[in-house]
């Protein structure tokens, strides 16, 4: 147990020091905030889309490799399952998440995000799908997304708060469909989400191989996760 809580602290530190997509301070789109058109914006936006559109596939997938390496994986194929419910809409009264955002677009801000993936988001998305290896390298990249998901929602929120001030003439609406989306994700869903994997982790990651494949699934996703949004950047100058 000491061991376990000791390489999560040490790897959530090395989240903001090591990655830049998910530090305010460092992220590619958030410095350059102020410079980038609404055109850029947008594409960003339809592009990062494709990442919570995804994750209900994601987690699906995680929790099938437990299931088919680590029968005995119970508590954390309970807590990937309740993931999942969230996620498709059993606390928003059958609205996904995903739909609340794409919903909330096309109403405060006039975007739709039906769109291709293009080169980086592909890559990404393909990155995703990839992860078959082991239960403890994918619970590693796993977590990775949880405890990522409020830092990088600042970004995006941050983001669209400036699109809203080019499209509207203010940030966005305290009363709307975004901003509800971001206080629950950020007050509640995200937060409920990794302290629930990290506690049914907990109970089965003890050995010092298994620390080690988890720390590599969680840098490879972070490394993959600063490849996509340095890629989302580098791409929107063509828009």
């Amino acid at each position: 147990m000491k061991n376990y809580r000791k390489t999560i602290d040490k790897l959530n530190s090395a989240m903001v020091r090591d990655y830049r997509c998910v530090n305010l301070k460092t992220n590619w789109i958030s410095i350059d905030l102020p410079k980038l058109t609404k055109n850029q914006l947008i594409y960003i936006v339809q592009q990062y889309s494709w990442f919570p559109r995804n994750i209900v596939g994601f987690l699906g997938n995680s929790k099938a490799v437990a299931n088919r390496y680590n029968v005995s994986w119970l508590e954390v194929v309970n807590e990937l399952s309740r993931n999942i419910c969230e996620e498709l809409g059993s606390d928003t009264k059958g609205i996904s998440h995903y739909n609340l955002l794409k919903d909330g677009l096309r109403e405060e801000l006039s975007i739709d995000i039906e769109c291709e993936p293009r080169s980086a988001t592909y890559a990404f998305l393909s990155y995703l799908y990839s992860q078959k290896e082991n239960s403890e390298v994918i619970a590693g990249a796993t977590y990775a997304c949880e405890s990522s998901a409020v830092p990088e929602l600042v970004v995006v929120k941050r983001v669209l708060d400036r699109l809203s001030v080019l499209s509207n003439g203010r940030e966005l609406s305290r009363d709307g469909i975004l901003q509800k989306f971001f206080d629950k994700h950020l007050g509640k869903w995200e937060p409920g989400h990794e302290q629930g994997l990290l506690k049914a982790y907990e109970i089965y990651i003890k050995k010092q191989h298994q620390l080690e494949d988890f720390e590599h699934g969680f840098r490879s996703m972070l490394t993959e996760m600063d490849l996509w949004w340095y890629g989302m950047y580098s791409e929107s100058f063509a828009f």
